[in-house]
């Protein structure tokens, strides 16, 4: 999924857009860098090719974890945790915590601490 462009993503939902009278999903990666304006110009170009939707996928730890992961991301990401006695941990995604009797990576419970599936985060 990421060996060709956003722009690449739009051009192969286009070519079999045309032929489906409703809605497909095709999910265009895109770098975690990429700018507002880009993002901007994606969604104007699928309009533009006739796309009746349009979706774009960011690896932000903060805010999303996600199935489209790689663990390159996971490796270069640092989660912090604050301990009920205020000690801040850092590890990285990929690391495995144990936390409440089970295995986690850092990612996969930082993701669960903050949606409240543990208690509040």
């Amino acid at each position: 999924a990421d060996d060709i462009t956003p722009r690449q993503h739009v051009d192969v939902q286009a070519a079999a857009q045309k032929w489906i009278d409703s809605s497909i999903s095709k999910t265009a990666n895109v770098p975690t860098d990429f700018p507002f304006e880009d993002f901007k110009d994606i969604y104007m170009y699928a309009y533009e090719k006739g796309l009746k939707g349009c979706t774009t996928f960011r690896f932000n730890p903060e805010v999303f974890q996600g199935v489209l992961v790689k663990d390159e991301d996971l490796e270069n990401t640092t989660y912090r945790f604050t301990l009920d006695d205020g000690e801040v941990i850092e590890v990285k995604g990929n690391e495995e915590i144990e936390y409440d009797g089970e295995v986690h990576t850092a990612a996969n419970l930082f993701d669960a601490l903050k949606e409240g599936y543990y208690g509040k985060f």
